[in-house]
């Protein structure tokens, strides 16, 4: 079947190849209609081709270098672009790729978001981390493509093939895969929500994807990197998770363990942390501005470089807590419990500590200019004035 698409492919591209500089020639002085035109191994790397809606279709472009093109509304419909490559192209909304062949072509980081790739075929294609928010790949092959770390937030994957394809790591929030063949397919560490359409009776159990959710289970995930902002993991377990370089902006934690959890250069931009269990978490790197973390039990966690200007810590648990070069520029420390904690180098500049509980801290090279310390137990057991 293949061989005969791409022997059809070929018969509809019989034109004599043409370069891309005839090409480019071409489409800056108006022309936009290049239907079966053979641009066969051509180089277009790079490329403006924003402006006006111009046809591909059943064009003949195996082989040829597309990346990092910017593609206005284009038709490239039943094009062939077999072994072309495409990575980090600008694919999204406006481009009909329907029926194209598109097998072993390197699509990596190309931006696919909403386009039409309606029974297209990618076999063995390259999609890793490529972004295919919102795309129709219904009734797409896709088998032994590789799509790790690729975002399919509601993508449209209704009776594709996906055997064999390597899905680890994808975000599948509200993707609907109603009828898809998933034999053999890796989808390890795959995200998914209760808004993922599965096909009937696909059992889930052992394949590691991790479901995002209140109440979820992700003890000792590994979601380094991935995109979790504005979702609700209210009660969820994430002892031990690998949260490095998450998003985790406007998301629901209220009531998770985040307990040795490593949360390194995280965004926890307006999440909500009431209640978090945050016991030997890892937080260095993170920006935590304005953050209200009052009574948190911070116990023993790592917030070495971390942003805590204008944060609210009052009455928290920091007892030996590494904020070594943290800013705590203007933070609210009052009643917090800091003992045995490791501030050297840390910018306390105005920050409020009036009766925190410093006994035995290590305060070296932390600057205090302005800081408030009226009752604090200071690291030699003495109360300050």
């Amino acid at each position: 079947m293949l061989l005969i698409e791409a022997y059809l492919s070929e018969e509809k591209s019989q034109e004599k190849p043409i370069s891309a500089e005839e090409f480019l020639k071409r489409y800056n002085e108006g022309q936009r209609d290049f239907t079966g035109i053979n641009l066969a191994g051509a180089n277009l790397s790079g490329s403006d081709l924003r402006y006006g809606s111009f046809n591909l279709s059943n064009a003949n472009l195996s082989g040829a270098n597309l990346s990092n093109i910017y593609w206005g509304s284009a038709n490239l419909s039943g094009a062939n672009l077999s072994n072309s490559l495409l990575y980090e192209a600008k694919l999204s909304l406006d481009v009909n790729l329907s029926k194209a062949i598109l097998e072993n072509a390197d699509l990596h980081k190309a931006d696919l978001s909403s386009a039409n790739l309606h029974q297209a075929n990618l076999r063995k294609a390259t999609l890793s981390g490529a972004n295919l928010q919102r795309t129709d790949l219904s009734a797409t092959n896709l088998s032994e493509a590789n799509l790790s770390r690729a975002s399919l937030k509601s993508a449209k994957l209704m009776r594709a093939n996906l055997s064999n394809a390597n899905l680890s790591r994808v975000n599948l929030f509200g993707a609907d895969i109603e009828g898809a063949n998933l034999q053999g397919a890796n989808l390890n560490q795959a995200l998914y929500n209760n808004a993922t359409w599965f096909p009937t009776g696909f059992d889930l159990l052992e394949t590691g994807a991790c479901l995002i959710g209140s109440g979820a289970s992700l003890l000792k995930a590994n979601l380094a990197g991935a995109d979790l902002s504005e979702n609700n993991l209210s009660g969820a377990d994430l002892q031990g998770a690998n949260l490095a370089k998450v998003n985790l902006t406007q998301a629901n934690l209220s009531g998770a363990n985040l307990s040795e959890a490593n949360l390194s250069e995280a965004n926890l931009n307006y999440a909500n942390l009431t209640d978090v269990n945050w016991h030997g978490a890892k937080l260095q790197g993170v920006n935590l501005n304005s953050i209200n973390l009052s009574c948190a039990n911070l116990r023993q966690v790592n917030l070495s470089k971390a942003s805590l200007r204008g944060a609210n810590l009052s009455a928290a648990d920091l007892t030996e807590a590494d904020l070594r070069g943290a800013e705590l520029i203007n933070a609210d420390l009052r009643g917090a419990d800091l003992a045995l904690a490791d501030l050297r180098a840390a910018d306390l500049r105005n920050a409020n500590l009036s009766g925190a509980g410093l006994s035995d801290a290590n305060l070296g090279g932390a600057n205090l200019d302005g800081a408030k310390l009226s009752g604090a137990i200071m690291p030699d057991g003495k109360a300050h004035e």
